[in-house]
């Protein structure tokens, strides 16, 4: 975990729990999950993780495995702010 600039923080190769403190927090994160695709994580609960794929303008459930699965083919990249 960086400070990068300002509140922005680089959450980059962390786990899907620390990286979801964030959104706790009520700090959405934005998360790598595919070649040009990111999507932007705005809650979670106990068994998955909600985003917003903007590409395809829809919301998405994903399971926390299947969400850690999706990000670290894609080097868990993941930014909140």
């Amino acid at each position: 975990m960086e400070y990068i600039m300002g509140d922005v923080v680089d959450l980059s190769g962390s786990d899907i729990d620390m990286a979801l403190y964030f959104v706790g927090e009520g700090r959405p994160i934005i998360a790598k999950t595919g070649n040009d695709k990111y999507e932007l994580v705005y809650a979670y609960n106990t068994t998955g993780v909600y985003t917003c794929d903007f590409e395809e303008n829809a919301n998405k459930f994903y399971s926390k495995s299947d969400f850690n699965k999706l990000i670290s083919q894609f080097d868990s990249i993941m930014i909140s702010y």
